[in-house]
């Protein structure tokens, strides 16, 4: 069964300082010691602040999604990472190859996708959040879609120029980009996949679409395109799921479907206490 959860950066830390350049990040000190070394170290890397917060709350949220999910206690669980860099959970032994997890930040939004499944023979999950803007500052839409057009297909940049106006474009252009990284970070391929060989024909009019690689469906996924507004920001999450009869279909949500929940830093801290 597949699980969204969010948390709000801004949330977690309403009054904490403002961005900076000096890391450490002390204030976080109290938070670091939820999570384990090399996750620690991860976060000291950051130069800003917000920046540290954002990987912390997705180390944090991970955290608490398995203990839930797998009703185990938050010091049984460790982590690992693929040569590739894909994280995934290593202990408790017995349930690691059933449950799968992936984390993607932007802006104001940390989200954490988990997929449970005893059937699956390999159980993979991907998730990829974006806000809805123009993320090359200085340029417009137009020219946003001209720079990414080589990662796209040319049925994808024939559907984003027949939209109505910028703002559609762009808002279809988005959908697409996290719907590729989504896949390349379920399957762990990342930069190692060249992301024109992903058609994904999906109209956001129609709930619906496909999904392609080299021309031929992606059986054996499902994928999700799910429009939030946080805090009167839109946002654009996707999520590819690995599914046993699925052919590579797309379902888009416009209102936020049950399977995904917000998370209050507070809530991570009990579970982590209780555990």
């Amino acid at each position: 069964m597949l699980q969204v959860h969010l948390v709000r950066v801004t949330e977690a830390f309403p009054a904490g300082p403002p961005d900076d350049s000096r890391a450490p990040h002390t204030s976080l000190d109290e938070l670091l010691e939820l999570v384990d070394p090399q996750k620690r170290s991860d976060v000291a890397g950051f130069r800003f602040l917000r920046d540290a917060q954002r990987c912390l709350l997705g180390r944090l949220l991970a955290r608490h999604v398995a203990t839930v999910r797998l009703d185990t206690e938050w010091s049984r669980l460790t982590f690992a990472r693929t040569e590739r860099g894909r994280p995934y959970l290593t202990e408790p032994s017995l349930l690691a190859s059933t449950f799968d997890y992936n984390v993607s930040h932007d802006s104001d939004l940390v989200a954490v996708a988990s997929l449970a499944s005893s059937t699956l023979p390999q159980c993979r999950v991907g998730i990829d959040i974006m806000r809805i803007r123009n993320p090359w500052d200085g340029t417009n839409p137009s020219e946003f879609i001209d720079g990414i057009a080589e990662q796209l297909t040319s049925g994808e940049l024939v559907r984003i120029r027949t939209e109505p106006d910028d703002e559609a474009r762009l808002k279809h252009a988005l959908a697409l980009w996290t719907l590729k990284e989504a896949y390349v970070k379920a399957t762990g391929d990342g930069l190692h996949l060249d992301l024109s060989r992903l058609d994904f024909a999906v109209n956001l009019q129609d709930s619906g679409g496909t999904a392609q690689l080299d021309g031929r469906s992606l059986a054996g996924w499902r994928f999700h395109l799910v429009f939030l507004r946080e805090e009167g920001e839109p946002y654009c999450l996707a999520v590819a799921e690995q599914a046993e009869v699925e052919q590579g279909e797309i379902h888009v949500c416009r209102e936020g479907p049950t399977w995904v929940q917000t998370v209050g830093l507070q809530q991570i801290k009990q579970r982590a206490q209780q555990s």
